[in-house]
C-alpha cells in the first residue's frame, strides 16, 4: 500500500510542531512489499507536540491497516542531522520525516516563505491558510520534482524569541546572536534589526 492509498484510506497526516509551520515529508513504499514498514524521523524530544502527533499517527495508522504495516518513531535527530534524513527522505531510505518548511530551502526556495515576518495574523490564520486549497495547490507539490511529497502541514504557535535577557523593544534586539531554522527571511528579519541568526539544528 502506497502513501496515496492510504490517504485514500482515510489516514490524514499534519505535522505539529513547538514552533512554527511543520510539514510532513514522504517517499512511497513499494506496493508489493509483505509488510510496509515505516520510519518516521523528527528533529524534536519526545514531550513536544511534534511527537505527541507522531505517536498519535502511529497509533491510527496501525489500528486501521493492522499487521500490514510497522511504524517506528525516531526523535531527537537518531537518523541523522535535518539535512541527512531529507537526504534519507529523498532516497527512500526514511519513508517520512516532520519539520518545519524552512529546512527545506536548500531544495526550493519558496520553501521558506512561510518563515516571512507577519505573515500569518495569528495560529487560526496559519492554519487557514496552509489548507487553504488555492494554497495547497501552489505549495504542498514543490518539493516533488526533488522526490519529496508533503502530505501534511499544521500551524501551532507564535514565533517565539528565548533569550537570557529580555526584549521589551525592538532596539533589544541589537547585537544579539539568536538561532533560527536557517532560511533567508529568519536570517535578514534578524539582521534588520540589527541581530545576527545563527542557523543551527532542532536537536
Amino acid at each position: 500500500m502506497t502513501i496515496k492509498n492510504m490517504m485514500r484510506a482515510g489516514l490524514a497526516a499534519a505535522a505539529i510542531l513547538a514552533i512554527g509551520t511543520g510539514a510532513v515529508i514522504s517517499t512511497p513504499t513499494p506496493a508489493s512489499a509483505a509488510k510496509i514498514k515505516i520510519k518516521l524521523g523528527h528533529p524534536l524530544p519526545p514531550p513536544t507536540a511534534l511527537h505527541k502527533w507522531a505517536v498519535i499517527l502511529k497509533t491510527g495508522v496501525e489500528r486501521r491497516i493492522g499487521d500490514k504495516v510497522e511504524m517506528q518513531i525516531f526523535p531527537v535527530s537518531q537518523l541523522g542531522s535535518i539535512p541527512r534524513m531529507i537526504e534519507g527522505a529523498q532516497l527512500g531510505t526514511i519513508e517520512m520525516i516532520q519539520m518545519p518548511p524552512a529546512f527545506f530551502t536548500g531544495l526550493d526556495p519558496r520553501f521558506g516563505v512561510l518563515s516571512a515576518p507577519g505573515i500569518f495574523s495569528g495560529i487560526a490564520h496559519g492554519h487557514r491558510t496552509i489548507h487553504d486549497p488555492d494554497f495547497k495547490k501552489a505549495f504542498w507539490p514543490i518539493g516533488e520534482r526533488k522526490g519529496l511529497k508533503m502530505i501534511g502541514m499544521s500551524c501551532d504557535a507564535d514565533t517565539a524569541y528565548a533569550t537570557t535577557k529580555p526584549i521589551r523593544k525592538l532596539a533589544d534586539f541589537r547585537g544579539r546572536k539568536l538561532r533560527v531554522f536557517g532560511s533567508k527571511f529568519e536570517i535578514e528579519t534578524l539582521k534588520r534589526v540589527g541581530a545576527t541568526g545563527v542557523p543551527m539544528p532542532l536537536s
